[in-house]
């Protein structure tokens, strides 16, 4: 019997679909399409688990200013909102539906200063991760198994109650009948684990043992022999899920994405063209539990045929950001080196300070500020300006 609902148990996990569990939320949003409008100092693309649907508002503070934004980000995944029917081994056994599952569009508009200064982005990012920073495959959550050890547990104690307490000579094929016309006879039993009671031997206090190792020691018996196991089933995994990120915010992942950026004399776009196209690649790398290095570049290649400012066909970034914190707040240094040949700025430099914060499952809040520093291309002199963003940003999976 402890054979058969052991396997029961994982088949259950393994047929478990993905909308009904393991969506993760901790994870700051940030989207290709945005990030290539040039909103922001920094050029860093941020990696970040794939919503169903994700909105980015910049800035509610920029250099000094604070205002409505005319800026906007909207991320989606179309896989992901298309898996509501796969199961975890659907997931683990077919590669090209992880990619989909992990990928997401985006799209964002602009407005500033220039002779076309209506901005159109349209992105595209996926993620390749590492079994760590992957839920629904890492060791972490195979080996922690809360639903498989739960539903284990329990047939261990229905074996030892039925054997030891009751001691019913009943042939093997008669015990799970006998259990289930039972049923209230070994709740009653559970229910004396609190108190004292004669039947409680070191057997039965190692089962509560390892109840309370998986449920902490607030787990009331009392109340579990009232609740269905599926009940007590979806609680464990959010718990096991909570520890997961608690423990594997940080874990390293690559990801990658580009960008088309078009621009317009008008928000009709009814005279646009071509502006650039962005690539970008990021690995997040971790160090220990409580941090995490981002290590990434970004290349752009704008239209020079339309701008006579451009000298140089190719425009690239690189950047680092060390974040030290756990899955609600981060904060963070960046760094910044970039060679622009656009107008009238060489190079430019990049320190700046920050932290992220997650207010709740849904909303985030990004803050920074810094020191740029930039190289006048025509006079070779260097200046500094101070940058200061504030970002509101949202992300939502519909189940």
């Amino acid at each position: 019997m402890l054979l058969l609902a052991a396997t029961t148990a994982q088949a259950q996990l393994q047929d478990s679909t993905l909308e009904k569990y393991y969506q993760l939320n901790f994870i700051t949003p940030d989207m290709p399409a945005y990030k290539s409008l040039g909103v922001e100092s920094s050029d860093l693309l941020r990696p970040s688990d794939v919503k169903e649907l994700a909105l980015m508002l910049s800035p509610f503070y920029n250099n000094g200013k604070v205002g409505i934004p005319k800026n906007f980000g909207l991320e989606f995944a179309p896989w992901k909102m298309a898996s509501k029917k796969w199961t975890l081994s659907d997931y683990n056994s077919q590669g090209a539906k992880r990619f989909g599952y992990n990928s997401s569009f985006s799209i964002a508009a602009a407005s500033d200063s220039t002779a076309y200064p209506a901005k159109l982005a349209i992105g595209y990012r996926f993620a390749l991760l590492s079994k760590n920073a992957d839920l629904l495959r890492s060791p972490y959550v195979i080996d922690y198994s809360i639903a498989d050890k739960m539903q284990k547990l329990r047939a261990d104690l229905e074996t030892y109650w039925f054997e030891t307490v009751m001691q019913r000579p009943v042939g093997p094929t008669q015990v799970p009948d006998y259990l289930e016309a039972h049923k209230a006879d070994f709740y009653t039993w559970l229910a004396g684990f609190r108190h004292k009671d004669p039947t409680q031997t070191p057997e039965v206090q190692a089962f509560v043992a390892q109840f309370e190792k998986l449920l902490g020691k607030d787990f009331d018996f009392t109340r579990f022999k009232t609740e269905r196991l599926a009940d007590t089933r979806d609680k464990l995994v959010q718990q096991m899920i909570e520890n997961y990120k608690k423990k594997y915010w940080n874990a390293t992942r690559f990801d990658f994405a580009f960008s088309w950026v078009a621009e317009s004399q008008d928000t009709a776009l009814s005279n646009a063209r071509f502006s650039s196209v962005n690539v970008w690649a990021t690995a997040g790398l971790r160090l220990g539990e409580g941090a995490q290095l981002l290590v990434g570049g970004n290349v752009r290649l704008p239209n020079a045929k339309t701008d006579s400012s451009i000298s140089s066909p190719l425009r690239f970034a690189l950047s680092t950001r060390l974040l030290f914190g756990n899955q609600h707040f981060r904060f963070f240094g960046e760094g910044q080196w970039k060679s622009q040949n656009y107008g009238t700025i060489e190079n430019s430099v990049l320190l700046n300070l920050g932290g992220e914060v997650r207010l709740s499952d849904r909303f985030w809040v990004v803050a920074s500020t810094g020191i740029e520093n930039l190289k006048d291309r025509a006079t070779k002199s260097l200046y500094s300006r101070l940058v200061a963003n504030l970002d509101f940003r949202y992300g939502l999976n519909f189940r």
